[in-house]
């Protein structure tokens, strides 16, 4: 049985050496992707998956991790508060 197989391996395995060749054919078969009209909806992962889980896992993640916009406004509260921090540590004149 073992030599079957192996004879079935052997004889599917071919002998090319041009595998160059190969993977430039392989790379001009591939058809280019096309872009989206700009009037087309969007397609979210539960628009093509019709469960309950999923649906319950998104809400869970969009609650749990905040949007790149109010991540970036976070961030630059942080910024500024260092700033007035820092700023508080260096010294001051006064004119008098």
């Amino acid at each position: 049985m073992g030599q079957v197989i192996a004879s079935a391996l052997c004889s599917t395995v071919s002998n090319r050496t041009d595998f160059a060749e190969q993977a430039s054919q392989d790379v001009a078969a591939v058809t280019a992707w096309k872009p989206s009209k700009s009037d087309q909806k969007n397609t979210y992962i539960n628009d093509l998956i019709q469960s309950e889980r999923p649906d319950g896992l998104l809400s869970e993640t969009l609650q749990a991790n905040p949007s790149p916009q109010k991540t970036l406004l976070s961030l630059r509260i942080r910024q500024a508060q260092r700033r007035q921090e820092q700023a508080t540590r260096q010294p001051s004149i006064e004119a008098g």
